[in-house]
């Protein structure tokens, strides 16, 4: 079975908890709208032709979905930045290739070094196939908690496949 995304969509979010990381990473999603659902995270590359969803519809709640997610947890008194960006791409002779997706974070840093290495990378990737990055949208998030933890996160969603 192949599985091909058809559509996605980014987001942002942060999350705190004095529990623990893994409430705090709970906490994140529901900021970013993305909670309530079975993430499958996955590595790099967009299928040719995949579109932008700006309305961001999702299927049912509990539904197994696909990402590429950016991550980053601390404690009080630190602060992350997270960061994910999206190129499309085409060939020399304007064929349709496949795009990228580069995740990042740091901790201290401010978004405009987290966008810089992401921007960076994406043109690495492009330079080593000998294609030409088309469009590229990029979103981070800086953040520094005031609970014990903190986490951010950055997602590439897919929301429509072709089976």
């Amino acid at each position: 079975m192949v599985i091909k995304p058809t559509t996605y969509f980014i987001v942002s979010g942060k999350g705190e908890s004095n529990i623990s990381e893994k409430a705090s990473f709970d906490a994140a999603l529901i900021d970013a709208g993305i909670a309530d659902y079975n993430w499958v995270p996955v590595s790099s590359i967009l299928p040719p032709g995949i579109q932008f969803d700006e309305k961001k519809e999702m299927p049912p709640k509990g539904s197994i979905l696909f990402c590429v997610l950016s991550v980053a947890t601390v404690e009080k008194g630190n602060s992350i930045t997270v960061g994910i960006g999206v190129s499309t791409t085409f060939g020399k002779s304007g064929e349709a290739t496949p795009g990228f997706v580069m995740e990042e974070h740091a901790y201290g840093e401010e978004e405009k070094f987290v966008k810089n290495k992401i921007r960076r990378a994406l043109r690495f990737m492009a330079d080593n196939r000998n294609i030409i990055l088309d469009k590229t949208k990029i979103v981070s998030l800086s953040f520094s908690p005031q609970k014990r933890f903190g986490t951010a996160v950055a997602v590439v969603v897919f929301n429509n496949y072709e089976i």
